[in-house]
C-alpha cells in the first residue's frame, strides 16, 4: 500500500512562509524602484526637450537679431552705418504687434456716412471674404480703415487675436482669392525694413522658372505675396 514515505518529496525541506513574504515584498519594492525610474527617466526627457527647446529659441532670436540689424543697416543712410540696440529693439516690437494683423487692398467699401453701419459692412464683407479657409467670425477682432474718407476703397487692416490666425489666412491666400467675386490683394502687415527684403527676396526669384518660382512661394515661410 502506498504511503507518504515511499514519495521522494519526504525528504525535501519545507519552505519558510517568512521567506515566502520576504521574497515578494522584495518583488514589489523592485517593481516600485523601477517605477520611480521610469517616472524619472521620463521627466528627464521632457526636461531635455524643455532645454533643446530654449535653445532653439534662443539661437532664432539671435538669429533674428542679427537679421534684424543687418536690414536697418541696409535702409540706412550711408554717412551713418550705426544701428544701437534700440532701433533693433524697435524694430522688432514693432513686427511683433503687427503679426497679428492681416492687410487688404481693394476692399469695397461703404459710402454710408454713418460710421457703425460702415463697421458693420467691413465686418461683413470680411467673414465672407475668409470663410474659404475656414475663419469664423468671432476671429476677427476689428477691421481699420487707412487713411481719410474720400478715398475710393481705403486700405483695409483686418486684426486677429494672435498671429497664428493671420499667418493661416495668409497661407490660405490662394484660395480666398479663388472665391472672392472681386479683384482684392492681401498681405501681411510689415514695417519698412520687413518689407524692403520681403522685395528684394521676390526680385531675387524673377529669373527662376516661374512654375518652380510659384511653388517655392506657397511653400515657403514668406508671409508677403506680392504679384509679379
Amino acid at each position: 500500500m502506498w504511503s507518504c514515505t515511499d514519495c521522494e518529496g519526504v525528504n525535501v525541506p519545507s519552505v519558510d512562509p517568512m521567506m515566502i513574504n520576504c521574497v515578494k515584498q522584495k518583488k514589489v519594492t523592485l517593481e516600485d524602484i523601477m517605477l520611480k525610474l521610469n517616472g524619472m527617466g521620463s521627466k528627464y526627457n521632457i526636461l531635455l526637450e524643455k532645454f533643446l527647446k530654449q535653445d532653439i529659441d534662443y539661437r532664432t532670436l539671435k538669429t533674428e537679431l542679427f537679421g534684424v540689424k543687418k536690414e536697418l543697416g541696409e535702409i540706412k543712410n550711408k554717412k551713418d552705418n550705426t544701428v544701437d540696440s534700440e532701433e533693433i529693439i524697435s524694430e522688432i516690437m514693432d513686427r511683433s504687434s503687427r503679426s497679428y494683423n492681416v492687410m487688404i487692398f481693394n476692399l469695397l467699401e461703404l459710402g454710408d456716412p454713418v460710421l457703425n453701419t460702415r463697421i458693420k459692412h467691413d465686418k461683413d464683407s470680411i467673414a465672407n471674404i475668409l470663410r474659404p479657409a475656414n475663419v469664423s467670425d468671432n476671429e476677427v477682432v476689428r477691421v481699420l480703415r487707412m487713411g481719410k474718407r474720400g478715398v475710393k476703397n481705403r486700405l483695409a487692416k483686418v486684426v486677429f487675436p494672435n498671429p497664428e490666425a493671420a499667418r493661416s489666412v495668409l497661407r490660405s491666400r490662394s484660395v480666398i482669392l479663388e472665391n472672392c467675386s472681386h479683384k482684392i490683394s492681401i498681405n501681411a502687415d510689415q514695417t519698412t525694413s520687413h518689407e524692403y527684403t520681403s522685395r528684394i527676396f521676390v526680385i531675387g526669384l524673377i529669373n527662376v522658372d516661374r512654375r518652380v518660382k510659384m511653388i517655392f512661394l506657397l511653400n515657403s515661410s514668406v508671409e508677403t505675396y506680392y504679384y509679379i
